[in-house]
């Protein structure tokens, strides 16, 4: 899957007209970090307190992934990318929230808490590919310039609902591949 971040990073440095393959580096670390941070959230044992804390993460993704491009922005505008790019998960939100609710039940509360850790790191790293799929569009129509203060909020999220059925194949596989590599770990 970290093969997706790396070619969709390189393809938005390319539209920014950046070859840095040290920003590609750092683009790709920071969103794997932030995702394994999001799988630890899913640890959490007070039920849903990792979805607030998931969002907080996937914003913070956000901003360091401006800070490694040099984008500045509103807050506003950066929101409502977030906002639209976890909506368009809806199903591994879903997930997420059933699992929060077995993590009070005694018995089913370990089960939860894994289930809770592939979908949040399902969430967050599928929501870095959507976000960096807006930054591209946005470059190519700004000839290479990323201003996401002049594009109004509607068409933002226009942007991340375009990349909808993507986003969830990417979430799904996420998921998957999360579950696989630390089936071990309950």
């Amino acid at each position: 899957m970290s093969t997706l971040i790396s070619n969709s990073a390189a393809e938005l440095l390319r539209a920014m007209n950046q070859q840095d393959d040290k920003k590609r580096e750092d683009l790709a670390k920071s969103i794997n970090n932030h995702s394994l941070n999001a799988a630890g959230l899913g640890f959490i044992p007070v039920p849903f307190a990792d979805m607030a804390a998931l969002t907080i993460n996937v914003w913070h993704m956000y901003v360091k992934i401006n800070d490694i491009l040099g984008i500045s922005f509103k807050e506003n505008a950066l929101k409502s990318i977030a906002s639209a790019a976890i909506a368009n998960i809806s199903g591994n939100i879903l997930a997420a929230g059933l699992a929060n609710l077995l993590k009070a039940v005694p018995g089913a509360n370990i089960p939860a808490l894994v289930i809770a850790a592939a979908a949040n790191y399902a969430i967050c790293y599928s929501s870095a590919w959507v976000y960096l799929q807006v930054l591209t569009t946005v470059a190519k129509q700004q000839n290479g310039k990323v201003d996401l203060d002049t594009i109004p909020v509607k068409t933002l999220k226009r942007y991340v609902k375009d990349n909808k059925d993507k986003q969830k194949d990417i979430a799904k596989e996420a998921k998957t591949e999360y579950a696989k590599e630390h089936k071990d770990d309950k």
